[in-house]
């Protein structure tokens, strides 16, 4: 009669990062974390412009997911970073 509180460590079959257009001016950029016990620490840098501003900053459960929206047709590159190592690296305009 209790309440059960269950949590899959993982999600086969799923890819960890992706963009989505968007009709809207802007574009989804999805990731994914890998499996596994320990938390990570995201940071998410977008430079554009000759600024670079992160765009997200702190800790993530394993399998847990990351959607940022970011401008389209845009001379931009994001950095994701896992735990201070370079994971992630795309140039938003040459996506398209």
């Amino acid at each position: 009669g209790g309440i059960i509180s269950l949590v899959v460590n993982r999600k086969p079959g799923e890819k960890e990062q992706g963009f989505f257009r968007d009709a809207n001016g802007l574009d989804l950029f999805r990731y994914r974390l890998k499996s596994g016990f320990l938390k990570r620490h995201i940071r998410v840098s977008l430079n554009s412009y000759g600024v670079s501003d992160d765009l997200f900053d702190g800790l993530m459960k394993p399998g847990e997911e990351i959607w940022l929206l970011l401008p389209k047709d845009t001379d931009a590159t994001l950095f994701l970073y896992e735990d201070g190592e370079l994971a992630v690296t795309n140039n938003v305009y040459d996506k398209w």
